[in-house]
Parts: structure tokens; sequence; C-alpha cells
């Protein structure tokens, strides 16, 4: 696996473009950033590592940092550095590298699996796919020209990875690592030049950023192909959902548009002022982060308002990790599609999955734990404080029931969302589980 000399001059006046990452991570760190939980920034032709808002320190020192990934569980960072053919690992709590998994090739887009066991790597031709425990390479599969982007669906079973100079998005699946299908996302008369992607919250689509065709290709998960293109400015450099996937914030040249899902539309377009390159939204979506790749600055945009808020940084910002926690939830359990009438009996069940290293009937704080059309609805009616194995897998969950009325669930809602706090971490970490829902009002 190698990325030629030529790679790099070929695009040398993309890079800002294709080389880039947004990650959510997840455990709330010892300090605060400005307006939230910690958050992290990465860049590459900046000497001065990567800047940190919150956390024992501003500043961390890792060189050449391109795309980056949080795990689910909050505990770690992982960041690509192309230069050196690796990957950092970064611990949340000390904010201090504290391992280092090398490849054979250049990385740059990194994701992982819902369950932090697997870490996906994009590199010159191919996908690595690598177990986060061993560090060891678990499958390697070949994919398009000059794979810029990676996003994994929420349940873990496909893998879409953005091919930039083959004008394509390979679909993997994760039961072998095998390439599913090719969707081509060549646009007449232009180099469509597909970079990131991002998955929306019920997995239902998939965004695709077309750097070259100044739009977004809407692709629909479950066939595979094209549903609606939506113009936005020219080259645009990378999209995010806020957590209800009501909005699609993507970041061109000075500019932010909001994109409406639900009409697959532009509905705003908020003026920077500087050149900027990346966008990401926390689990709480009470705010969009917006990296400037060729300034010491960071915008924070109020995602109710549209208010805008520029703030200095000891270095340029080009890539952006949230710490959010995520935890697995499962909507109306053993069911599909997870259906919720508004005029039926009036309880939402709710199972919230424990892993290793964390026991949802131990260690969730019901007296904080919300769910609805937010996440913020207090709508608990009880849970089942022994917990049950509802996904079989050995450890028990907690089971809840949540008052339908309350959690202010609306027909058109895609997701329900969860928020709750964890006990036995230092500090109490805010959560967030998200589950798909068809909602209707019979």
């Amino acid at each position: 696996m190698k990325l030629c000399n030529q790679y790099y001059a070929r695009n040398a006046s993309l890079t800002i473009a294709v080389f880039f990452g947004v990650a959510l991570s997840n455990q709330m760190a010892r300090g605060q950033s400005p307006i939230g939980p910690s958050v992290y920034f990465t860049n590459y032709f900046d000497s001065n590592g990567m800047t940190v808002f919150g956390g024992p320190r501003n500043q961390i020192y890792v060189p050449q940092t391109y795309g980056v990934v949080a795990s689910p569980d909050g505990q770690r960072i992982y960041v690509s550095s192309p230069g050196m053919r690796a990957i950092y690992v970064i611990d949340t709590r000390s904010n201090l590298p504290v391992d280092l998994i090398s490849l054979d090739s250049p990385p740059s887009a990194l994701a992982m699996s819902p369950d932090g066991t697997l870490l996906y790597a994009t590199t010159y031709s191919n996908l690595a796919v690598i177990n986060t425990a061993t560090k060891a390479l678990v499958a390697n599969p070949a994919v398009g020209l000059t794979p810029l982007g990676v996003a994994v669906a929420p349940n873990g079973s496909k893998i879409y990875v953005t091919n930039y100079n083959s004008d394509s998005v390979s679909v993997i699946t994760t039961k072998n690592f095998k390439v599913k299908s090719t969707i081509s996302v060549a646009v007449p008369g232009s180099f469509a030049a597909p970079s990131p992607v991002a998955i929306s919250p019920d997995g239902a689509t998939a965004y695709v950023v077309l750097s070259g065709a100044s739009s977004v290709a809407v692709l629909d998960t479950d066939r595979d192909s094209i549903i609606a293109m939506i113009p936005v400015g020219p080259g645009p450099t990378s999209v995010a959902f806020t957590p209800d996937g009501h909005r699609a914030y993507v970041t061109y040249g000075s500019t932010v548009s909001i994109i409406d899902t639900a009409s697959l539309t532009v509905t705003a377009s908020l003026q920077i002022g500087d050149q900027i390159e990346a966008v990401g939204v926390g689990a709480q979506g009470d705010y969009a982060w917006v990296t400037h790749p060729f300034s010491q600055q960071v915008s924070v945009i109020d995602t109710t308002t549209n208010a805008v808020t520029t703030v200095s940084t000891p270095s340029t910002t080009w890539f952006v990790a949230i710490n959010d926690i995520r935890m697995a939830i499962d909507i109306q359990p053993g069911t599909f599609p997870n259906a919720i009438n508004l005029n039926g009996s009036g309880k939402v069940q709710v199972a919230i999955l424990s892993r290793p290293g964390f026991s949802a009937p131990d260690q969730i704080d019901r007296a904080q734990l919300t769910f609805g059309h937010t996440g913020h609805e207090q709508s608990l009616v009880s849970c089942n404080a022994k917990g049950d194995d509802v996904n079989h897998d050995g450890l028990p969950d907690l089971v809840c029931w949540f008052d339908t009325a309350r959690s202010n669930l609306q027909p058109g809602d895609t997701v329900g969302i969860v928020r709750a706090t964890i006990y036995n971490s230092a500090p109490d970490a805010l959560v967030t589980g998200i589950d798909s829902v068809k909602v209707t009002a019979n």
C-alpha cells in the first residue's frame, strides 16, 4: 500500500478539500470549551500541533494530522498522520498520545464501528480495517482511486467509501469486508470529485459532497442509489448532520449552507467571512463547529439562532472532534421498523445496551434519563431495575418505558434520542443514544 509522490503533487491545490475528518467523541473532559464539552482541532501544515478547547492541556503535539475519529466510549481519539504512515491514539483524560498504529500506506479519512472494536482508514486505493484492541490489520479491501471519505451505517452493517478520482462510492459489507456495490456519482461535463460522506442518524441516507460539482449527492442506503442532487456553493468540503437528522450543514469557501433534509433544499446560508474547511455538530445539537485552515480561528454556529461566533486559536484549524459519548439503544426492542403510534398505548419501550466495561443497569442515573424528539424531554415512566439481556450478548441491558405524549415525538421524526448521565466516571459523563423510529398518528 503506497501513496506515490505524484498523488500529492497532483492534488496539492485540493488538499484542504479532501483530507479532513469530523469526529464526534464522547467523554466530558475535566475542562470545558468556551460553550460546551472539550473539542479537538487537527491540522496538517501548522507545526504547533493540535488545538484543544477544554481538558488538561490546550495543545497536543502530534505531527502532520489529517483525519480524526473518536471511540464510542469517548476514551480515545484516533488521528491519522499520512506523512508518518500512522494513526495516533490519544487518551482523552490526559490529552496525550498513548499508542501508535503503523500502516504500510498513508492513512487519511477515518471512521469507526459503532461498538468501537474496528477502526476504518482510507489509504491510496484501499480501506484498512484495524482491530482497535490488537492494532492488527483485519482486512484491506480494494476500492476506487484515491478514497478520501468514509462513513459507517449506524447499525454497523455497511461502510461507504468515496473515491475521489473514480467519481464513485464503494459500499462494503461488514459481513466479509468485500465491496457489495459501486455507486457512480459522475456528473456530465464535470469532475465530480466525491470527498467526504456522512450518514444520517436514522441510517436511511448518505450525503456525499461532490467537491468538483458544487453539489451534494443524496444516496438511499437501502437501495444504494442516488435519489437527489442538492446544489450548494462551489467547492464544498464537508457535511455534518444534526443529531435529530432534520438538518445537514455543508461548508464551501467562506459559507455554511444548511440543508433541510425533509425537502432536500438549502434553507439558509451563513457567511463566515474567511476560508473554512470542516464542520462538526455535537450530540447535544446546540452548536456546529467550523474550522479555518488558513487562519488561527474557529467559528461556532448556534444551531437555534444561526448566530456565528469566531474565536482565536493557537494554530490553524482543519478538522474537528467534539467530545460526546455515544451509547447503543434499541427503541421498541424486537421490532423493525421501530413504530411509534402517537395515539397508541401511551408508552415507548427503550433498551439501553450494555457493553464490556459499561453496565447500563448499574451506571445509568435514572434521575437524569430523558427521551424524545430532542432527547431533553422529561418523559421517563419507569425502568426494569434488574435489567434484561435484550440483544442476547450475555450482558444485562437497562429497559425503560417513556410516556409517548411527554416525549414530544412528532409525525415525520426519523429518530428518537435518549440522553443520560453515567455514574462511576470522572466526572459523571453525559451520554447520548439515537435509534431510528417511524412515528404515526393513526
